[in-house]
C-alpha cells in the first residue's frame, strides 16, 4: 500500500533526524532556518501568509493548501536578561513568490508531504502546486498529472 510506504519513510526520516546519536547537526553548517517546508491542508486557525502578509480567507479546493515552515523568532527576555529562542510555524501560500523572498535557499522541489496530507491530495491539488512553482516529491505512480 503506497500510503503505508510513504508513512513509513516519513517516520524513519523523523527518527533519523531526532536520534541522540545523530551528529549531522555538528558537521553541517547551520542555516538560519533549517527545518523542512511542509505541505498541509489549510486549517481555520491559519490566518495570514508570512510571505505576502495577505489573509488566507476561506480558500476552496484546490486552493486549500498551505506550506508551513518552522523557524526561530528570537527575542530578548527582560526578566531573565537573556536572548531567547521562540520556535514556531510560519504559514505561506503555495507559491514560490511568497516563500523565496524570505528564504532564498527554498527549493520548490523539496516540499515535504506528510502522510496525513498525502491521503487527502487530489490531482487538482498537484496541478495547483505546479502552476505556482511547487514541484511535489510524490514519486512514481502517485497522483501523476
Amino acid at each position: 500500500d503506497l500510503y503505508k510506504l510513504v508513512q513509513h519513510r516519513w517516520e524513519e526520516e523523523l527518527k533519523r533526524k531526532h536520534h541522540p546519536n545523530n551528529r549531522e547537526a555538528d558537521t553541517i553548517p547551520k542555516k538560519k532556518a533549517q527545518d523542512p517546508f511542509v505541505l498541509h491542508l489549510k486549517k481555520p486557525i491559519v490566518k495570514v501568509c508570512q510571505g505576502c502578509k495577505l489573509k488566507f480567507g476561506d480558500p476552496i479546493h484546490p486552493e486549500n493548501l498551505v506550506i508551513s515552515h518552522r523557524n526561530n523568532y528570537p527575542y530578548y527576555n527582560k526578566k531573565r536578561e537573556a536572548h531567547m529562542d521562540n520556535w514556531r510555524n510560519g504559514y505561506f501560500h503555495v507559491n514560490v513568490a511568497c516563500i523565496q523572498p524570505r528564504f532564498a535557499y527554498f527549493d520548490p522541489r523539496g516540499v515535504a508531504v506528510p502522510p496525513e496530507t498525502l491521503k487527502d491530495l487530489t490531482q487538482d491539488h498537484v496541478k495547483y502546486c505546479r502552476r505556482h512553482g511547487i514541484r511535489l516529491p510524490l514519486g512514481e505512480g502517485v497522483l501523476q498529472c
